[in-house]
């Protein structure tokens, strides 16, 4: 009698554990939908205000003529052949301001001109970055139905070998913390479809999971026959700061 009591008390148990077992990870699911759907504050704070447009026109004019500006020479510059020149090193510093200014106004224009055939995803808008020190957010709403904030923090790094490189160290879904990989359609799917399948985003998506360069070298080529060539890039809290050589190869 006591044996028969007792094991119908051990399967009692088992039940009651398992029931709350049930309970608790159908709370962390729902608890997980609700943080996918919540907005993280940065994201919010980041949206461009008023004179957005007129500010994106003023920093791509700014960005131009700094790239193609007469610069000194420099003095220990051993040329490798007739014709090669270098300058010294210079700096820009562009504000988180007038970069989400940009990014509101002309990135999926100036991704179609420079990538032949590149059409930006409908699935995706409103792209934001927060710079902070040492590190760089940047997220989309993606979806239509039911968009969402989707999101990573990255690290920008010019290599010894020129290559830039921009690489995810986290990744979120609205509130939710998740692998950067599955943010960038590695796993997870969090971004729709239609932009992973992308060929030219997928290959971008690809350098932010750390497969490759984002860019090798990291030089950008002028129409004149000089070149920026890219020697540092750092992060900090509202700005990000680009040191760059002009040369003619």
């Amino acid at each position: 009698m006591a044996r028969r009591w007792a094991r119908a008390w051990r399967r009692r148990r088992v039940r009651v554990a398992a029931a709350l077992l049930l309970c608790g990870l159908v709370t962390l699911l729902l608890l997980a939908g609700l943080l996918t759907r919540i907005t993280p504050e940065w994201w919010t704070a980041a949206e461009p205000g008023a004179g957005a447009k007129r500010r994106a026109e003023t920093l791509e004019n700014a960005v131009i003529t700094q790239l193609t500006l007469a610069r000194e020479g420099d003095p220990g510059f051993v040329p490798p052949h007739a014709g090669a020149w270098r300058s010294k090193a210079w700096a820009v510093s562009i504000s988180q301001e007038d970069i989400n200014a940009w990014m509101d106004d002309r990135l999926p224009q100036w991704l179609g001109n420079r990538e032949r055939g590149f059409v930006w995803p409908g699935v995706l808008s409103r792209p934001r970055v927060e710079c902070r020190e040492g590190c760089v957010r940047i997220g989309v709403l993606a979806g239509q139905d039911s968009p969402r904030v989707v999101w990573a923090e990255l690290t920008p790094e010019v290599r010894e070998d020129g290559s830039l490189w921009v690489v995810a160290s986290a990744g979120w879904v609205g509130r939710l913390p998740i692998p950067a990989s599955w943010v960038l359609g590695g796993g997870g799917g969090y971004l729709p479809k239609s932009a992973r399948d992308d060929g030219q985003m997928h290959d971008w998506l690809g350098a932010l999971r750390g497969k490759g360069p984002l860019a090798s070298p990291g030089v950008i080529r002028l129409d004149s026959g000089r070149q920026v060539r890219l020697v540092s890039i750092a992060c900090h809290a509202g700005r990000v700061e680009v040191v760059a050589v002009s040369e003619r190869e």
